[in-house]
């Protein structure tokens, strides 16, 4: 035996390692999937928070109950159309339009203003809160009957005006000069 070579014995713990078997998996590959659907809900939250509008305090309602909670307040003069007059908050409304477009709703969300002189802006005031109820039936019958024309102008001067007559058979001695719709969002479903 001086020819043979000699083998060295195999450890017994120098097996290969086994293959993975199908029903396991790797705990770092579960944390790194769950890691990355965390940030991917997390950008989705942030991305929301800062593309919705700030303005979106009053929420489209479907049912048009009247609001008995609105509050007339005086806007500063800085944001009146110019220093001769003075905006009176109406309030905030929202309606659904079936009329606009064959089968479908929309849904218009609006804050209102009335334009009038300084000197008569108190009285006007008491006249919408006297009036409010009537006001709100009258700018959601002329809302409920306007084309898709109508709401997607971009000065919205059929609406506004159909607002200021009415807003003045009722409040009377043509007090509202004009009318201001703002923050306007119009939905289609």
């Amino acid at each position: 035996m001086a020819g043979a070579v000699v083998k060295p014995a195999k450890p017994a713990n120098s097996a290969p390692p086994d293959p993975p078997q199908p029903g396991k998996r790797d705990p770092t590959k579960l944390i790194t999937i769950g890691a990355i659907l965390a940030i991917v809900t997390s950008v989705q939250i942030v991305t929301t928070y800062l593309l919705t509008p700030k303005s979106a305090d009053t929420p489209i309602e479907k049912h048009d109950e009247p609001e008995h909670t609105a509050k007339v307040q005086r806007s500063p003069r800085s944001t009146a159309p110019s220093p001769d007059f003075t905006e009176v908050a109406v309030g905030d409304f929202s309606f659904s339009n079936t009329a606009a477009m064959r089968n479908a709703i929309t849904f218009v969300a609006f804050k209102l203003s009335a334009v009038a002189p300084p000197m008569q802006a108190s009285n006007l005031e008491d006249q919408i809160v006297r009036n409010q109820d009537r006001i709100r039936a009258a700018v959601n019958k002329i809302v409920r009957n306007s084309n898709l024309e109508e709401l997607y102008d971009p000065s919205l001067e059929t609406i506004k005006r159909l607002i200021r007559q009415e807003m003045n058979e009722l409040v009377g001695n043509n007090l509202v000069t004009e009318v201001v719709i703002n923050d306007i969002r119009i939905i289609q479903q």
